[in-house]
C-alpha cells in the first residue's frame, strides 16, 4: 500500500512515504508552524507523481487539533488542484484501540504508543524505547507485550533555554551538533553548557536504561526521534537507532497490521 505517515510533534511535522512496512521510501521534516496548505504543497512537490498515487494517509499528533486540520487541508488541497477523490485518511488519537495492552493510567501520548508498537514488531520484547525530541521519553514494553510506562525528562533545547531563562549570566546556546560533540571539559561558559547538555543527556539516558534493565532483566533498546543522533556514534553495544519508528507505528495502525506487534 502506498501510504503517507505523518507525525506531528511539538517542534516538527515528520512525514514518510511507505510502500510496505519497513524503511520509508522518502521521509522529511518541516516545522509544525506550517499551515496545512503549505504542508500539502510541500508534500506534493517532494513526492511528484507519487503524490497522486497515495492510497492512504495516517495522521498522529501531540498538538491538539493539528492532525484534524491537516486531514481537512488534504481534502481542500485535492479539491483546489482538481485531483479527484483524496486518499483514505486515518487520524490516530488517544481513543484509538491499541494492539498492545497498557498499564498506563492516563495521559499517554500517541507518539509513545506508536513507537512502542513498531519497536515490539521490529526488535522483539521486552524492549525499551527511547524517544529523544523536545522532551525525552524512556518507555518499557515487557515480555508479555504490555506497555508499562516509563519516564519523561527535558530535551536538550528545553534544558538550554531553562539555563538561560532562570539565571542572570548564562546565555542562549544552540543545541550541540552530535556529529561534532564539544570537548568533555569546557573552557568557557558556552563550552561548559554545551558539554553539560551533550554528555549529561547521554549518561542520563544510559543510566536510566541500565536501571530499568537491572529491575526487569535483559531487554532490547531502540532509540528514535530527531535527537537520537546523540547516539549516532559510540552508543552502547546492541542499542539500535531507528529515527522513523513513530512513522512505522502509524503505518501499522493505518493498514490494520498493528496486531502483528503481538507476534
Amino acid at each position: 500500500m502506498r501510504l503517507l505517515a505523518i507525525d506531528v510533534g511539538n517542534t516538527n511535522i515528520s512525514a514518510g512515504l511507505f510502500l510496505n512496512f519497513g524503511e520509508p521510501e522518502e521521509a522529511w521534516k518541516v516545522p509544525n508552524s506550517s499551515a496545512p496548505e503549505e504542508f500539502w504543497t510541500e508534500a506534493a512537490r517532494r513526492l511528484g507523481p507519487r503524490f497522486n498515487e497515495l492510497e492512504a494517509v495516517g495522521l498522529s499528533s501531540v498538538v491538539k487539533g493539528l492532525a484534524e486540520r491537516l486531514a481537512a487541508g488534504l481534502r481542500e488541497f485535492y479539491a483546489s488542484c482538481g485531483l479527484g477523490e483524496p486518499p483514505r485518511v486515518k487520524v490516530i488519537t488517544k481513543e484509538t484501540e491499541w494492539p498492545l495492552p497498557s498499564a498506563y493510567k492516563s495521559g499517554l501520548g500517541t507518539d509513545r504508543m506508536l513507537a512502542a508498537i513498531a519497536a515490539s514488531r521490529l526488535y522483539g520484547r521486552p524492549v525499551i524505547v527511547v524517544d529523544i525530541g523536545s522532551a525525552v521519553t524512556v518507555d518499557l514494553v515487557d515480555g508479555e507485550g504490555v506497555f508499562r510506562g516509563g519516564l519523561i525528562l527535558a530535551g536538550a533545547g528545553m534544558r538550554l533555554r531553562a539555563l538561560a531563562q532562570f539565571t542572570s549570566a548564562l546565555p542562549e546556546v544552540p543545541i550541540p551538533d552530535p556529529q561534532a560533540p564539544p570537548p568533555l571539559i569546557g573552557t568557557d561558559t558556552i563550552g561548559c553548557m554545551s558539554a553539560g547538555v551533550h554528555y549529561g543527556m547521554r549518561l542520563e539516558i544510559q543510566g536510566l536504561v541500565s536501571a530499568i534493565q537491572a529491575e526487569v532483566g535483559k531487554t532490547s533498546v531502540v532509540l528514535t526521534g530527531g535527537g537520537s543522533r546523540l547516539f549516532q556514534e559510540g552508543r552502547p553495544k546492541g542499542w539500535r537507532l531507528d529515527p522513523w519508528l513513530v512513522l512505522k507505528g502509524i503505518y501499522l495502525l493505518t493498514v490494520g497490521e498493528g496486531d502483528h506487534a503481538r507476534s
